[in-house]
């Protein structure tokens, strides 16, 4: 493209800026191009969530032939502070032709107006909500980082839930243990008298039975009595025998009991997980575009970039934030968000 040595000769009320140098050309000479150069603050607010948020864009953008070819979603955010600029270009300086859109008052202004208009639509401040947990991210937190966040607040509110669920669920289940514990003591005790029992019902028998042989033919009375009661402790033995089994069905009925109990924990607790995993949460979005009123255009003009200076270090246009007061004048920014 043709230099020349002379600086362009434009109207008084365009503004013009020289980024700095960051590499010499070849015999120290300076090759600017220029480019549509523009800076603003923009506050945002919303009294509901406590917000009052300015941030600051400066972008640079290759002039095309006409305010229709401008589109700033393209721009790009040079790794400069604005006090860094300068109103005089550098010795052994040449110029490449500026074009008509740059040259022209008048189209600057319709630029100006279009690009306040883009940062009010284009650029609106984005608030993440969870549903789920009733809460809002922070000015400037990223939605990977409000998820992080929601994640580790999710497990805090989890692991509450699930003490309390413990806590519930294990004073229904000492109670079953006591019954089971009741229970097995009941079955060792019957158990023991039925053995008990049993013996003593054999020898019963076996003295009747043995009386009977040694003593008269005829059974006498005392023989009689004697099987009678052996009888009876026979029908006592098998009494006992039913409480053994009926002991030991409710012992099984308690285990099955506390079996169901702490499979109902588990399902329970793996719900809790379900409910509360930040990562598969769809978070709704509160936009806050800023009234016209809060966007100041600071600067808006032809930024002269030195051709062997670096290629641009493109960045997302975000803004950066910075205090609700901004100073008179170019605040010393970089432009890109501030940690949060």
């Amino acid at each position: 493209e043709a230099a020349a040595k002379a600086r362009p000769v434009l109207a008084p009320e365009i503004e013009q800026y020289f980024l700095p140098q960051r590499a010499p050309g070849e015999g120290g000479e300076v090759a600017y191009r220029p480019y549509l150069l523009a800076a603003g603050h923009v506050r945002y607010a919303l009294a509901r969530r406590n917000i009052d948020e300015t941030r600051h864009y400066v972008l640079v953008f290759p002039p095309g032939q006409g305010a229709v070819a401008i589109d700033w979603t393209n721009a790009s955010e040079p790794a400069i502070e604005l006090d860094e600029l300068s109103e005089e270009p550098a010795g052994n300086a040449v110029f490449l032709d500026v074009p008509a859109t740059l040259s022209s008052a008048k189209a600057l202004r319709a630029l100006k107006a279009r690009f306040k208009r883009w940062l009010r639509s284009d650029r609106p401040l984005v608030i993440y909500r969870s549903n789920a947990l009733k809460e809002y991210s922070n000015v400037g937190e990223t939605e990977r980082e409000f998820r992080i966040r929601l994640q580790q607040l999710g497990n805090e509110i989890r692991d509450r839930k699930v003490a309390a669920l413990r806590k519930r669920f294990d004073g229904r289940l000492a109670t079953l243990q006591d019954r089971l514990a009741r229970a097995e003591q009941a079955i060792a005790r019957e158990t023991e008298q039925a053995r008990d029992h049993q013996l003593d019902t054999a020898i019963s028998f076996g003295t009747a039975l043995l009386g009977a042989m040694l003593g008269r033919k005829r059974l006498s009375v005392t023989s009689a009595s004697r099987i009678g009661r052996a009888a009876k402790k026979a029908g006592g033995l098998r009494r006992e025998s039913g409480d053994v089994g009926r002991a030991k069905e409710n012992a099984a009925r308690l285990e099955r009991q506390i079996a169901e109990l702490e499979r109902k924990f588990e399902e329970e607790a793996q719900g809790l997980d379900a409910v509360y995993d930040a990562q598969l949460e769809e978070l709704a979005e509160t936009t806050i575009a800023p009234r016209s009123a809060d966007i100041d255009i600071s600067l808006f003009g032809i930024g002269w970039l030195p051709s062997e200076r670096p290629s641009i270090n493109s960045r997302s246009n975000s803004g950066r934030r910075t205090d609700r007061s901004v100073p008179s004048g170019h605040p010393r920014i970089v432009a890109g968000n501030d940690s949060a």
